[in-house]
């Protein structure tokens, strides 16, 4: 007979404390909720970000719209077949691209595009590199789903 651990257990009977554990962190697997709850209480579907003279996002909303990024990245982009991020096809990265744009009061132009893309490259290759290592620090299938990087 298999006995379950007391925190699994308790997990099962109580999987809500496992998101506000993850939220007390600052980390949660559902990445884009925060901003699309602010559209709600704003009561528009677009937000305003700004842009510092150095390029990244600033303001209010700035950890919204990098979060946003992020989602959209790990929707679209492949981690199969692509071994960095300007091996992506260009479809893919102006599909991310669009999809921010169209979620933000963002002027529509190259250089924007180009801040989204930087973004969506620097968070592209953290991912990589944590699935990476995770599937060379074990040996077999099985360890590696039993050792899975967290999403966030």
């Amino acid at each position: 007979m298999h006995i379950m651990s007391s925190s699994v257990y308790y997990y099962i009977l109580f999987p809500w404390n496992r998101l506000r554990k993850w939220a007390e962190k600052g980390t949660c697997p559902l990445k884009g909720l925060k901003a699309i709850s602010k559209r709600i209480k704003a009561g528009n579907q677009k937000m305003k970000v700004d842009f510092s003279r150095l390029g990244g996002p600033v303001g209010d909303n700035y950890r919204s719209f990098v979060d946003e990024i992020i989602m959209f990245t790990r929707k679209r982009a492949p981690l199969i077949g692509v071994k960095s991020w300007k091996h992506v096809h260009e479809d893919v990265k102006e599909s991310i691209a669009s999809d921010i744009l169209a979620r933000w009061d963002i002027e529509d132009n190259d250089h924007s595009r180009r801040i989204i893309w930087d973004i969506a490259k620097e968070r592209y290759k953290g991912w990589r590199s944590t699935f990476s290592a995770t599937a060379k620090a074990y040996n077999s299938y099985h360890q590696r789903m039993l050792h899975k990087p967290k999403d966030c």
